[in-house]
């Protein structure tokens, strides 16, 4: 109602995401609905919290395939419409689990690492067509994502000073559009984080597996 209000045209869908064979149906209605695609951000996802040694392996491929795999078949349904058109940006939601540590979220961190790995793939392989990809780390943000789930490992406890709004990460999401670059973050603290694992990971990761390890001992 709002985008309409602004003088904008509005439609919106609910799918299962999960539901793989239902993914380029859907890719199909949003091109006859709204003719063309200009952005893809995908933003969807879900994460199993439980120690590696605990997942079963059912667990851990649905975590992949709502992860990894139906972004992966959503942005590959619309990409010929953006390059038949010549205009398209995709924007993958990535995780700080990936370039922190991930206490109890192996799955979802490892589908968010292939996600990772395919959009760099993309922003390669697109050099010189007028489409683009970007990946974009939003770190902790105040959403249900966070809370309990019967079944699941609790989660890790939340910095309310180290947390984001959604509204404010959707607005650096949008504020990342107007630039050309690969890797963007909405929280500056899991930015340096990241920077500190990539120069040295052994001594991030040993450290990291210390501290979790005398925090179990609390």
């Amino acid at each position: 109602d709002a985008c309409e209000a602004a003088g904008a045209r509005a439609h919106g869908w609910v799918v299962d995401l999960a539901d793989l064979e239902g993914i380029d149906a859907f890719a199909r209605q949003v091109l006859v609905d709204m003719d063309r695609v200009d952005i893809l951000i995908n933003n969807a996802g879900a994460g199993r919290r439980r120690r590696m040694q605990d997942i079963s392996v059912a667990d851990f491929e649905a975590t992949m395939a709502l992860n990894f795999s139906a972004p992966l078949r959503l942005t590959l349904a619309l990409l010929p419409n953006m390059l038949e058109r010549g205009r398209g940006r995709i924007v993958n939601i990535g995780s700080s689990g990936t370039r922190e540590f991930a206490p109890g979220t192996g799955a979802y961190v490892a589908a968010k690492a292939a996600l990772d790995a395919f959009t760099e793939a993309l922003y390669i392989d697109l050099a010189g067509t007028p489409v683009s990809a970007h990946t974009f780390v939003p770190g902790r943000t105040a959403t249900e994502f966070s809370l309990a789930r019967p079944g699941e490992d609790p989660p890790f406890p939340a910095d309310p000073a180290n947390t984001d709004s959604a509204d404010d990460v959707a607005e650096a999401i949008l504020a990342s559009l107007a630039t050309d670059g690969f890797e963007y973050f909405a929280n500056p603290t899991v930015e340096a984080n990241a920077a500190e694992k990539r120069r040295d990971p052994n001594r991030y990761l040993t450290r990291r597996r210390d501290w979790m390890s005398r925090r179990g001992d609390q």
